[in-house]
């Protein structure tokens, strides 16, 4: 899946080589970036992976979602249709006769960027990869409210990033404080894009992380690399079984990530425990 968005991405950057007209293309303002995490966000019926109804048809909300969303959106298609859009996301009118629609999605890159230590963001359209013809990415400024073209901050010596299986939060690991971080993805697209948000001074949830061993000792060892299991959320979020209500998001990150050491160790995301072995274990 990384690969086929980072194509997608490349085929962006690179444009259209035998076109003779001048393009105005978005500077990237990077520096020095080495990694790249994918995400998809946007409007999301909370349906807890069900069916559209009625009674459900105006939950919508704005939130990050399953990057399999964003995919299936990008799915080729005539242009005299309609696009192709998620089970339980189609628009349909609700109870009311009210038609409603869950609106646009974006892809959104997270660009890890290793000598400053922080995280790049940008997003384009959900659309096809034969439509793109170069100019299609737009640089977001993630802290609109400092002068400059901002990232997000994340750790020492970060050297690799991954986005969690429900697609919610994306992940560093930090080899320079031996730690990892997490971005809150609707908190940073939120900050970076929405005026609201910036008018009142809102920025991206990061919070730092201590990798601990099964008997919770802090792993004080230099992360060389990391991979994600790959995304496998439930488009409509999912039901909290101890309130009954659907969320969009969980509390914490879903699922496993790989870290190399010298050993290569699985950890639960929600609680970043790891498993001392000389081979890949698996928990869950």
């Amino acid at each position: 899946m990384k690969s086929r968005c980072l194509a997608a991405l490349l085929l962006v950057l690179i444009g259209s080589c035998d076109s003779t007209q001048d393009t105005i293309t978005n500077q990237l303002n990077l520096d020095r970036p080495i990694d790249i995490a994918f995400a998809c966000y946007g409007g999301m019926r909370l349906t807890g992976g069900g069916a559209a109804t009625p009674d459900n048809a105006a939950n919508i909300v704005q939130t990050a979602q399953p990057l399999q969303a964003c995919d299936i959106r990008s799915g080729a298609h005539d242009t005299s249709t309609p696009g192709p859009v998620p089970p339980g996301q189609e628009t349909i009118n609700d109870a009311m006769g009210h038609s409603q629609t869950t609106g646009s999605s974006f892809y959104y890159g997270f660009v890890l960027q290793n000598e400053t230590g922080t995280v790049a963001l940008a997003h384009w359209d959900t659309k096809p990869s034969s439509a793109f013809a170069g100019g299609d990415i737009t640089m977001d400024d993630a802290d609109p409210l400092t002068p400059g073209k901002n990232s997000l901050a994340v750790g020492e010596d970060p050297v690799a990033i991954a986005t969690s299986t429900e697609g919610c939060y994306a992940l560093t690991a930090n080899a320079g404080s031996c730690d990892l971080s997490t971005i809150d993805i609707s908190s940073a697209v939120l900050a970076a894009t929405d005026s609201t948000a910036i008018s009142e001074g809102k920025r991206a949830v990061i919070n730092r992380l201590a990798v601990t061993n099964a008997a919770g000792q802090p792993i004080l060892a230099k992360p060389s690399a990391m991979q994600a299991q790959p995304a496998s959320g439930t488009i409509g979020g999912a039901m909290d079984p101890s309130s009954g209500v659907i969320n969009a998001c969980p509390a914490t990150p879903t699922g496993l990530v790989y870290i190399a050491y010298r050993t290569v160790t699985s950890l639960p995301a929600s609680t970043w425990r790891a498993a001392r072995s000389s081979r890949a274990s698996r928990s869950t």
